[in-house]
């Protein structure tokens, strides 16, 4: 909905995904090699009417299993799982899920209520990654270790 890979990676978020969905486009057209080497990217494409029905949709799973032949690693990048609908729906569609929590943010209750909503889905989550941790190194240990 509101995707942000492709400025993270100057590429024009149109055509892309919705696109694709739509028959607007061929997944050919779309999918654009990114900077790094082996990473390529499937933006969001065209904001779209309803897109929850699109992710829900058999051209959504064709689209997946026809990328399977050709990708080893599919990361599919999703908004919060309590906010919208569109996430437990793409869960759906893997083999797997990762829930990302922010460090000092996310409350425990949702990460847990997320996981939870998965779970309803027949979703694979199989962990959390935890962003935003701030390592701090107390100053005594800084100068045994690295002051000498």
């Amino acid at each position: 909905r509101r995707g942000t890979m492709e400025s993270i990676f100057s590429l024009p978020a149109s055509p892309g995904l919705s696109d694709v969905l739509l028959n607007r486009e061929t997944p050919d057209r779309c999918i654009r090699q990114t900077p790094i080497e082996n990473l390529s990217l499937l933006t969001r494409g065209s904001k779209a009417e309803s897109p929850s029905e699109l992710f829900d949709s058999a051209t959504m799973q064709g689209l997946i299993d026809s990328l399977r032949k050709i990708y080893d690693v599919i990361i599919i990048d999703t908004p919060p799982v309590l906010n919208i609908p569109d996430t437990p729906i793409i869960s759906r569609h893997t083999d797997a899920v990762l829930l990302v929590v922010q460090a000092c943010r996310t409350k425990q209750k949702d990460a847990l209520s997320a996981k939870s909503t998965l779970l309803q889905v027949q979703a694979a989550p199989i962990g959390f990654v935890l962003t935003s941790v701030e390592y701090h190194v107390p100053r005594y240990l800084y100068d045994y270790y690295y002051a000498q």
